[in-house]
């Protein structure tokens, strides 16, 4: 029980924004995807350029997406820490994932190519001002 109460306090704690720092070395893998234009679909053309029927055949009907979606994320303490089934309610709120104007934000940060493009962005910025190892953000 008393392994609950110092779980409940942690998770109460409230959060602090935190300095990332980024090596050099991690900036040489952050690089926005950009496809060859041969590897790009081409509609009616297989894989090897040859020409095929197309696959944007009419029929059904377009089901109405949300414009906004929420996702809340949980932690089953019971089920993870092997707890006692005498307990409910040790879920352990995470947060929330959320997709809305096209992008995805986890407690309202946005998240995806977005957060990437900052971090080459200010991997750019750290090689033209000459940034030691370990300087980055």
């Amino acid at each position: 029980m008393r392994i609950l109460f110092i779980l409940a306090l942690l998770f109460a704690l409230p959060a602090q924004a935190e300095t990332i720092t980024i090596t050099n070395e991690a900036c040489e893998f952050a690089r926005l995807h950009q496809p060859d234009a041969s590897v790009e679909f081409q509609p009616g053309m297989d894989a090897d350029g040859n020409a095929v029927a197309p696959a944007d055949l009419d029929g059904g009907g377009i089901m109405p997406w949300p414009q906004d979606i929420t996702i809340p994320l949980a932690l089953d303490l019971q089920n993870s820490l092997n707890i006692s089934n005498r307990l409910t309610g040790t879920d352990a709120i995470i947060g929330t994932v959320e997709y809305k104007n096209g992008k995805l934000y986890f407690n309202g940060q946005p998240i995806g190519e977005s957060a990437q493009a900052d971090i080459i962005a200010a991997c750019r910025q750290a090689r033209m001002g000459g940034a030691a190892d370990g300087d980055i953000m």
